[in-house]
């Protein structure tokens, strides 16, 4: 019987052999398929399980931290004095607000942009900011004994009414509801509500919705409901919603009457898993024997085909390649076939190397277009303040200088003079000393040489940017900004200083860790830091991994590096990594 099989396995071409090769891998993948997707069950089960009970810790957490920062300075409001006597007199006639009543109110707002309108309310009495008519009457009951939130459509928005009680002498007097838009839960998520398979969602005791992914199903809706009424199930529990099974966590947050939810897909857990793993290993020991026994002769006649068609392309590479007499047609034809694949190979390289260009310069195209729409905001705002007091020749300069700063970034170049940035620059430094007069001097040192050296264009600009709007427009007087740019051997480095608040910890590290390559993702810091690492990347981009900034705090303030090199050696560059194929993306 072996003899015969010999025999046979002697006499068979390749198309045979490589027939019987997939026959065996099929039957093995066969009986693996149905062992393997069980053991991936039971696998994925418990990695969902522990995932699920990770997202339900971490995003209550950053719903909890964001709360948690909202209701303190909702404490520090109403545990004001003036607050405190004001709330006390509704009632009376009149009830007026103050001056410094009304900036008190106005500096939380601004401080807490998510807050839309607060409501004072003492007994029957309710007192509120902006709010319309039409909005005021149809506010909810708001009954002082219940200290749940409540939901409510404000302002075109669905909101939520969070209460803080207002105390004098360790007694309740009244209570302040802050109006705050429902999507400020969605916001300090960074509106992730769907990671992978798992849907998270924020809902309230009176059954209302407050942030749900997009497209959620009918299944899970009339199941947070039901949910939401039936409190005697714990926090964490499975239930089958439609066709699948899901893992649940409900966790109360710190607001009373708001849940945060999360369902993660789980499977059924087979507890006879390690014996489907033993019998997966024994299967695929004899299918690989098998194997093994069928390739041994199959690899010794094509071995030899193998060395004449390495001889037939090595000499293809001489470019003067004879055909080999090979034993099967298949390799034949693969030999007719290198011709072909050698000049396909050198066409896609050259394609390959386009695409590398073009989509470098779209990278950067899209980074240097991002433009800060605050500069632009506050800058219309001082200019209309200047308006009302009839400050012309302010209003002349303040235009002018934005003028130049929107056609400088209108330009369609990637790169730029130092001279026309630094000129955006001082428009830019122009418009901010206006704006904030005696708040802070400039001290510019910039080698004169370097002047007509090409950078890409808003480089240095938004770092000034940063400076002024973190550290020195916090301060009151005594403000200095220092822009120094130096050459260093082929480089240029400029250094940004400024001496004010700086960064907070956290945020500087994480900055450190994002400029070094050790941690991707955005920062959680609502923008703050985001312009360093545009800018960072955007000179990567160009110049390469050696290039960038580089931040460092000092005793008090900020020191900012940029580094980039010399026009000259940009140039060899290129040259030496793309050869003269390569175009200038400027």
């Amino acid at each position: 019987m072996l003899k015969v099989i010999r025999k046979y396995l002697t006499e068979m071409r390749i198309r045979s052999y490589l027939g019987l090769i997939l026959l065996s891998f099929f039957a093995v993948f066969v009986i693996f398929f149905g062992i393997l997707i069980r053991i991936y069950n039971v696998s994925i089960e418990k990695n969902n399980l522990a995932y699920n009970r990770s997202i339900a810790d971490s995003y209550s957490q950053k719903l909890n931290s964001a709360i948690s920062s909202l209701m303190s300075n909702a404490d520090v409001l109403c545990s004001n004095n003036e607050m405190v006597e004001f709330v006390d007199s509704l009632g009376e006639e009149p009830t007026q607000i103050s001056d410094s009543m009304f900036y008190l109110v106005h500096n939380f707002f601004r401080s807490n942009p998510s807050v839309f309108d607060l409501i004072l309310t003492k007994g029957d009495y309710k007192k509120t900011f902006y709010m319309s008519r039409n909005d005021y009457d149809a506010l909810p009951t708001l009954n002082y004994k219940d200290s749940s939130v409540k939901t409510a459509f404000v302002n075109n928005n669905n909101v939520l009414l969070i209460p803080v009680n207002i105390s004098k002498n360790m007694r309740v007097i009244g209570r302040c509801y802050l109006v705050v838009y429902q999507d400020m839960l969605a916001d300090s998520l960074g509106n992730k509500l769907k990671i992978g398979n798992t849907q998270c969602f924020v809902m309230s005791e009176t059954m209302q919705i407050i942030a749900a992914p997009d497209n959620v199903e009918n299944d899970q809706t009339l199941y947070l409901i039901h949910m939401v009424i039936d409190k005697t199930k714990g926090d964490e529990f499975v239930e089958k919603l439609g066709s699948k099974k899901c893992y649940i966590n409900r966790t109360p947050l710190d607001i009373e009457g708001l849940y945060f939810y999360n369902f993660t897909p789980c499977r059924a857990i087979n507890s006879d898993y390690m014996q489907y793993v033993k019998t997966a290993i024994f299967l695929f020991s004899a299918a690989f024997l098998l194997f093994l026994g069928i390739s041994y002769t199959f690899i010794s006649r094509f071995d030899n085909s193998i060395n004449l068609l390495k001889k037939f392309i090595f000499d293809k590479k001489t470019g003067s390649p004879v055909k080999p007499d090979l034993f099967s047609r298949e390799i034949v034809v693969l030999a007719d076939e290198i011709d072909d694949m050698t000049d396909s190979i050198k066409r896609l390289q050259d394609e390959n190397l386009q695409i590398r260009i073009a989509q470098n310069e779209s990278k950067l195209r899209v980074l240097q277009s991002q433009i800060n729409p605050h500069f632009l905001f506050n800058t219309l705002n001082c200019i209309v303040g200047m308006a009302r007091l009839k400050r012309t020749e302010e209003i002349v300069n303040v235009t002018t200088s934005m003028a130049e700063i929107m056609r400088y970034s209108l330009t369609e170049d990637l790169l730029a003079t130092l001279k026309n940035e630094l000129d955006a620059i001082n428009s830019y430094l122009q418009i901010q000393q206006i704006r904030f007069p005696n708040r802070f001097t400039v001290e510019e040192n910039i080698d004169e040489s370097l002047l007509n050296e090409k950078i890409i264009r808003f480089s240095i600009q938004p770092l000034i940017e940063n400076a002024v709007k973190y550290g020195l427009e916090p301060l009151v007087e005594g403000g200095v900004l220092k822009i120094i740019g130096i050459k260093e051997d082929e480089d240029i480095l400029f250094k940004i200083i400024d001496n004010g608040s700086g960064f907070d910890d956290e945020t500087y590290e994480e900055l450190k860790l994002r400029i070094s390559g050790d941690r991707d993702g955005r920062l959680n810091t609502k923008g703050f830091g985001l312009g360093i690492l545009n800018i960072h990347k955007r000179i990567q981009l160009y110049y390469g991994d050696n290039y960038g900034v580089n931040i460092e705090r000092l005793d008090k303030g900020t020191q900012v590096e940029v580094r980039m090199p010399l026009s000259s050696k940009n140039e060899k560059f290129y040259a030496v990594n793309f050869g003269n194929d390569f175009k200038n993306i400027s």
